[in-house]
Formats: C-alpha cells, sequence, structure tokens
C-alpha cells in the first residue's frame, strides 16, 4: 500500500460566521504547550479521504490520537458543556481557531444531536467532533500561513483575484447542483442545510490556496527513469496479470420473441444457412440475432469465458479455435451461435503498455513523500496549543 500524507482540505460550512477581524475569545486553553510534532501526522491513511491535489494524492486524516488527553481527563471535563461557537479551542502561531471552524459540516447532525441526546450524551457528540476535526484544521491553517508568507503584496493581490474568479465557478456549480438560480436562492438552501454562503467561500478559499502551496511545494526533483519502472513492475507484477480472455462475436433468437421454440429454431436455421453462403457473421447478426449486441454485429470485446451465466457458451468460448463458429446452442429461452474472434491466454500486461501509468504512480508517491516532509517540517517548527494538550 502506498503511503499517503495525512493531511485534510475542509470543503463544507457552518452555520454562523467565522470571527476573523475582531473575534470574541472564549476562556484559554487549559494548558499552554507545544503539541508534539508526531500529534499532527499518521504513519498512514487507512481510512481517509483521497484528495487530489496537482495530480498528487493526498488523504485526510481521521485519527486524532495525539491531541487526546492524558490519564482519564475526557474531551468532555476539557471543554466547557456551555461551549460558545466563539471560543478558542486551538491556536497556531498565536492565531486562534475557533469552535465553529471546527463544527462548520455538522450543524444539521448538531441540531438533531440537540433534540435526541441527553445534554452530557450531545457534549460528547460535539466535543468528538472538534477533536476530530481538529489536527486537519490546523495542518490547513499552517500550509495557507506558509503560503501567504511566502508571497509578496503584489503577487497576493493577484492571486485574491484569481480565487474570486475560482470561487464564482464553484458558486455557479453549487447552484446546478443545488438546482438554485441565484446567489440569494443558494445562500436559503445552504441555511436550510445548516450552513451558510460565507462559510463556504471562507473554507472554499483557504483549500485552494493550500492546494496550491502543497502542488508547488511538492513537485518530484529526481527523475523517474526506466530502472524505476521495471523495478516497480516487477514488484507488482500480480496487479497487471489477467486470464485467458476472448473478443467473440453471438448471434441469438430468441424463443419469446419468434412465438416458441421451434419458431426460433426455423429462423436460425435461416442464419445458419446464410453463414454457410459465406455471407459475413456481423450481416446475419444484425439481420437475425435478439442479443444486445445485434446491431453492432453481434460483437463482444474482450471476455473471460468463465464469467459468463451460461455453461454451454462459456465452453465453447474457451475451446474453440479462432475464427470457427460453433453449433447451435440451445438453452430454456433462446438459441444462439458464437464465433471465437481473438484470444489471449493467461499472462501479465506487458511493461510497455503499463509504463506510463507506473510513471504517474511513482511521481504521486513522490509527491506525497515531498508534502508529508513540508507538513512535518510546518508543524515542528509551530507554537501549536489546544484544549487537548496532556493535562
Amino acid at each position: 500500500m502506498r503511503v499517503l500524507l495525512p493531511f485534510v482540505l475542509l470543503i463544507c460550512g457552518c452555520s454562523s460566521r467565522i470571527k476573523v477581524d475582531n473575534p470574541v475569545v472564549g476562556p484559554p486553553p487549559p494548558r499552554k504547550s507545544n503539541v508534539r510534532p508526531e500529534a499532527l501526522t499518521a504513519e498512514d491513511g487507512t481510512g481517509s479521504e483521497i484528495l487530489q491535489a496537482d495530480g498528487a494524492e493526498f488523504a485526510s486524516l481521521d485519527r486524532t490520537e495525539g491531541l487526546s488527553p492524558a490519564g482519564e481527563v475526557s474531551a468532555v471535563s476539557m471543554i466547557d458543556e456551555d461551549l460558545e461557537q466563539s471560543q478558542v479551542v486551538a491556536t497556531v502561531n498565536g492565531k486562534p481557531i475557533f469552535a465553529e471552524e471546527l463544527l462548520g459540516a455538522h450543524g444539521r447532525d448538531l441540531a438533531a444531536a440537540r433534540q435526541q441526546l441527553s445534554p452530557d450524551r450531545y457534549q460528547q457528540f460535539r466535543n468528538g467532533l472538534i477533536k476530530r476535526n481538529l489536527t486537519p484544521t490546523i495542518q490547513n491553517r499552517l500550509l495557507v500561513e506558509a503560503m501567504m508568507e511566502s508571497l509578496k503584496e503584489e503577487q497576493r493581490e493577484q492571486l485574491d483575484g484569481h480565487l474570486d474568479q475560482m470561487f464564482a465557478t464553484e458558486m455557479q456549480r453549487l447552484q446546478r447542483e443545488m438546482k438554485v438560480n441565484s446567489p440569494l436562492e443558494l445562500e436559503i438552501s445552504l441555511q436550510e442545510k445548516g450552513t451558510s454562503l460565507e462559510y463556504v467561500r471562507y473554507v472554499f478559499l483557504n483549500q485552494m490556496m493550500a492546494r496550491e502551496y502543497l502542488g508547488a511545494k511538492a513537485q518530484p526533483t529526481n527523475p523517474i527513469g526506466r530502472p524505476e519502472i521495471l523495478e516497480y513492475y516487477n514488484q507488482h507484477k500480480e496487479e497487471y496479470a489477467f486470464p485467458t480472455r476472448v473478443k467473440w462475436k453471438q448471434i441469438v433468437v430468441s424463443f419469446a420473441k419468434h412465438g416458441g421454440r421451434d419458431n426460433a429454431l426455423r429462423v436460425m436455421n435461416d442464419a445458419v444457412q446464410e453463414l454457410k453462403n459465406d455471407r459475413r457473421f456481423a450481416d446475419v447478426a444484425k439481420k437475425y440475432s435478439d442479443g444486445p449486441t445485434a446491431q453492432n454485429g453481434g460483437e463482444w470485446d474482450w471476455t473471460q469465458p468463465s464469467s459468463l451465466a451460461n455453461a454451454n457458451v462459456s465452453q465453447e468460448l474457451a475451446d474453440l479455435p479462432i475464427g470457427r463458429i460453433s453449433s447451435p446452442i440451445v438453452d430454456d429461452t433462446s438459441v444462439q451461435l458464437v464465433l471465437v474472434v481473438d484470444r489471449q491466454e493467461a499472462g501479465y500486461a506487458p511493461l510497455a503498455e503499463k509504463q506510463a501509468e507506473i510513471k504517474q504512480i511513482l511521481e504521486q508517491e513522490e509527491r506525497g513523500r515531498k508534502a508529508q516532509e513540508l507538513i512535518e517540517k510546518l508543524v515542528e517548527n509551530a507554537v501549536i496549543e489546544t484544549v487537548f494538550d496532556e493535562a
């Protein structure tokens, strides 16, 4: 299994406005300390959602073991029961992350949980969402911060214009998806789902900035040559194995469409006579066949004979020489003829056929490694404080 970067870019909204200009800061986290770098990384992307970023694969991190409190202290005890959306649940290099930023995807779920659960169970559910979303939010924040620090003022202005154009396109897509005709109708529809257009925009722009930064910084530097491709092919050769398969043609005469078995057999006899008179199989199929590929001359693409439900047809396709037409095959519903056009015995797809695909895989793996290193470096050099720091 290829190792993927444990990183997620949030793409859903929340029901209220993010405080960025003049935030209302609630109680500080219970303990101020740097989060361990390993708390914000993972060994693999198991159970992860894959995100494409300039051709590289990045996986969302569902695990946050490194952010869990120590000992017997529960998440519920570390966050006030009456936690406000504006309360700070973490700071990244001194900049706050608010509860609403982590709960933005779950407005409708939270509303339902409040109605159905006891207050204690509701807080457990709510705080669990905060904990689960904290690590990817921190990673996203670090990437956006790094990107903005790398740009000059004029580059930031150009970026703003570019992002505005991208979000305008995204709004059109959302309107089509939600079947509304204007931004106002989109806003109303989003609010009904527990989010808002403002927050969708906020998250979308941060997602795009983080993706652009990763795409620029995680480019492969070592060219992928034939030795690397050959090594990968040999190590994964079983993935390129295929069983015996045939290309074939078929004429099917259905009993139901011809008033019963006897009439269908008479129609098949007419078809057989035309084939004996050197009429092309494809022409005869178009004229007589009731099969699903009749209009295409009865032609089927590569097929594993063993995959067919009709055991008699399967056996004929396995045994017939190329170019030979079978005898009539009669079953409970039809009579048919088959012709093997081509056959490939079991084997492996040749390297020449797979080398472009392998090169792309290796380049993606290299991007993943570089992105992993970038995330680890950003975390290591950051000051990160959370309500889930070890007590």
